[in-house]
């Protein structure tokens, strides 16, 4: 992150908006490793996990699988427009928020469109990591939660884009 820290006030002394900064990725790529990481090099920032908000559903849920459930996809909005709710309230309070979540294909237009919905964002950066099949595969043996099912699985996630195209991290 190249850019100068914000500061907590702007001209005239109100609080200046924080950034948002979107990571994704397949399962077990980095997002909130790296995440929590990018918050914690920042002078005033939160972490904003889509796994956290997924456990805010205590009764009810419908997992996300291929193919998507009927109200999974629904779910899954519900999902990324909570976290962007949360990002929104920290924001506003001058922080920077780092939002990790699995987005694909055209849904990273839905959140998109839902950050950029609200007249505060302006400064929004995106991260999409896209580490090969061996990378992942070996994250998610290492690892205490699991983020692949007998339908969800390392070599079928070439078969969804990364949503964005850009370089490998």
């Amino acid at each position: 992150m190249a850019d100068a820290p914000i500061d907590d006030e702007g001209e005239g002394g109100e609080v200046r908006t924080g950034r948002l900064i979107v990571i994704t990725g397949a399962q077990a790529a980095g997002k909130s490793t790296l995440g929590h990481a990018v918050a914690d090099l920042l002078p005033k920032a939160v972490h904003v996990d889509g796994d956290a908000i997924h456990g805010f559903v205590v009764s009810g849920a419908v997992p996300y699988d291929v193919p998507p459930p009927p109200g999974a996809t629904e779910q899954l909005l519900l999902r990324y427009a909570g976290a962007i709710a949360v990002c929104r309230v920290y924001r506003s309070a001058g922080f920077d928020a780092v939002f990790t979540d699995n987005i694909f294909g055209s849904l990273l237009v839905d959140v998109l469109t839902l950050a950029f919905a609200d007249a505060m964002t302006a400064d929004l950066r995106l991260v999409v990591l896209d580490p090969d099949a061996d990378v992942l595969d070996e994250r998610e043996r290492s690892r205490p939660k699991k983020g692949y099912t007998e339908s969800i699985t390392v070599p079928i996630r070439s078969e969804f884009p990364p949503a964005a195209a850009g370089p490998r991290c």
